[in-house]
């Protein structure tokens, strides 16, 4: 087993000759027109080389010269048990298996958050050691990795840390603990426990979407729904159909959110702090919406519905503008992506304009908790 001295050692070698370094990638967006053409999907799946296999991505993080894959190598559903894995990819679509670097800092658990700031990367999961688990948390500036774990781990016991955001002057962590849903400010060096302004937060709680839009965040998990700014908290929840399930992907188009979650499956739109129903969904997209990306073209949805012969079904939806038309896209998903879901969707400058990554997982037993890394790329019409 490795060390975790030689661990960051090799971690840090290994991130630096993959030149992860740079300047984070903008994401703007133009004004909304209504669709023009048909988006085209390219399965990316053979770009993984192994990684992933067993395992699914859960999400990925790109700083303009390349990032990271993040998620679990393998997940034991009987005992309940998962083990780590990262992968470091270029823009040339090079990808570098690194789990063996972070496997004992993430022991038996998982990588979640892989977010750049502009000089440094912060990488965010849980592990497990015997019978104590955790919140780990990570920062990588240049060619130092610092282990932030100890500083923040009370807020996290018996939990992890599923979510990390940046606001252009400070971090917000989130997850869970033994309690409920934790969510703390880290600001340099000094972490602040926000978990006090979440007005009800049930044992079994936890967050796992933060996303900032410019002048506060939007914070969604199981049992927590609500908008931050300005050191207040507005709770959202009670006003949406996710009181029972989850908030679990959001984006801003300029003027409103369009957030996604369940189960059921379902869309609301929040404008201000007035939340209202959005798009049905195409009936066979009922399990949960888990990414959603504004684009010029129209709203990308991503997520997770019911049937098949695994039980599960891909699911990828292009929602127009005015979110009046819903065009389902499902079946043009790869076949990588088969009896499993896509979990997380994000710009993918790299791969050119008006383009997006989706990852995910294929064949998902649903009784032993086994699937495969699944990666396509979904291109749109710029339509301008």
């Amino acid at each position: 087993m490795v060390s975790r001295e030689a661990s960051t050692s090799l971690l840090v070698v290994v991130l630096v000759a993959a030149a992860l370094a740079g300047a984070i990638a903008g994401n703007e967006r133009a004004a909304s027109v209504s669709p023009v053409a048909a988006p085209r999907v390219a399965d990316l799946t053979p770009l993984l080389v192994g990684t992933f296999h067993p395992g699914a991505i859960q999400g990925f993080g790109y700083n303009g010269s390349g990032g990271f894959l993040a998620g679990i190598s393998a997940w034991n559903k009987a005992i309940d048990q998962t083990d780590p894995e990262l992968a470091a990819f270029t823009d040339l679509g090079v990808v570098t298996n690194v789990t063996p670097t972070v496997a004992e800092a993430f022991r038996h658990g998982g990588v979640f958050g892989t977010v750049w700031n502009g000089s440094a990367w912060m990488l965010s999961g849980e592990a497990t050691w015997g019978a104590t688990s955790g919140g780990v948390l990570y920062a990588l500036h240049g060619d130092l990795l610092e282990n932030l774990t100890p500083r923040v781990a009370s807020y996290f016991h018996d939990g992890g840390i599923w979510a990390v955001g940046w606001n252009g002057t400070a971090w917000l962590l989130a997850g869970n603990s033994s309690s409920g849903a934790s969510m703390v400010a880290w600001s340099g060096g000094t972490a602040t426990d926000l978990t006090g302004l979440l007005p009800h937060n049930p044992r079994g709680g936890f967050i796992q979407l933060l996303v900032w839009n410019g002048t506060g965040w939007l914070v969604g998990g199981k049992g927590v729904f609500g908008a931050l700014a300005g050191g207040r908290y507005t709770d959202l929840l009670v006003a949406t159909p996710f009181a029972t399930g989850g908030v679990f992907g959001a984006d801003w188009n300029g003027s409103a959110w369009l957030v996604g979650g369940g189960a059921p499956a379902a869309l609301v739109v929040v404008d201000g702090t007035t939340v209202r129903q959005g798009p049905a969904l195409p009936p066979t997209f009922d399990r949960w919406a888990s990414g959603v990306v504004s684009t010029p073209t129209g709203w990308v949805v991503v997520g997770k519905g019911s049937g098949g012969a695994t039980g599960s079904t891909p699911q990828l939806v292009l929602v127009s503008p005015d979110l009046g038309v819903v065009t389902d896209l499902s079946s043009q998903l790869p076949a990588s992506f088969a009896g499993g879901q896509v979990q997380f969707a994000g710009w993918a400058p790299w791969l050119g304009p008006m383009t997006l990554l989706l990852v995910g997982q294929g064949d998902l037993n649903e009784t032993t908790g086994y699937s495969v890394g699944a990666m396509a790329s979904l291109t749109l019409p710029d339509g301008r």
